[in-house]
């Protein structure tokens, strides 16, 4: 073979096939293409016809599918509420109580979509400045906070200095009025333009 010549590789669906053939049983296979298309029962369905350990697999090949939001979701719950006291739980940070304060930005959403959302953080300021950055533009911004307990925490990550815990809700309220939101959304801000104001440092 010349370096001219190109190895033939199956397209992006045919790849996308042949994962979600090998990751599931026969009994599971009914529910796939429906799942793709975004059903939310055949996404649950699915989570409940697959072994346990190729549920993790199929929550990244879902992920990475990019399947509609509420079938994810569907899916994603499921296996949450299934296996993660077993071994699907993400280390969480020791010094942490086992009631943890949490909020949740956003605009452009009613307050139940809001509360359905899967990202929140522990960091108040930070969740002013999701609601307000796109404020103008989209309108109805929104700042919900719950107290949860740790073991509803699915996952806290500071990987984009943003404290996320990613969380199952229901319910939620209301923290604060719209001026105290643009305060917080104001020092997020303003910290922001000044670490990039700051010289990198060279070596």
């Amino acid at each position: 073979m010349t370096d001219t010549q190109e190895t033939a590789r199956p397209s992006q669906s045919e790849r996308m096939r042949r994962q979600r053939e090998a990751i599931a049983e026969p009994s599971a296979l009914r529910h796939i293409g429906p799942t793709f298309d975004g059903d939310p029962e055949a996404a649950f369905r699915l989570s409940i016809a697959l072994d346990n350990p190729k549920r993790g697999e199929a929550s990244f090949l879902l992920w990475l599918a990019k399947i509609p939001v509420p079938a994810f979701r569907a899916f994603l719950q499921s296996v949450w509420e299934h296996d993660h006291r077993h071994y699907a739980a993400f280390p969480l940070p020791e010094d942490m109580p086992e009631t943890v304060t949490v909020w949740r930005g956003t605009s452009a959403l009613t307050r139940p979509q809001a509360v359905r959302g899967l990202s929140w953080t522990l960091d108040r300021d930070l969740a002013c400045w999701f609601a307000m950055r796109f404020a103008d533009r989209n309108g109805s911004p929104l700042l919900l906070t719950a107290r949860v307990p740790r073991s509803e925490i699915m996952l806290d990550t500071d990987e984009r200095n943003e404290r996320e815990a990613v969380i199952f809700r229901k319910r939620a309220k209301v923290d604060g009025p719209q001026e105290d939101w643009a305060r917080g959304f104001a020092a997020i801000r303003d910290d922001r333009q000044q670490r990039a104001e700051v010289p990198a440092r060279t070596e």
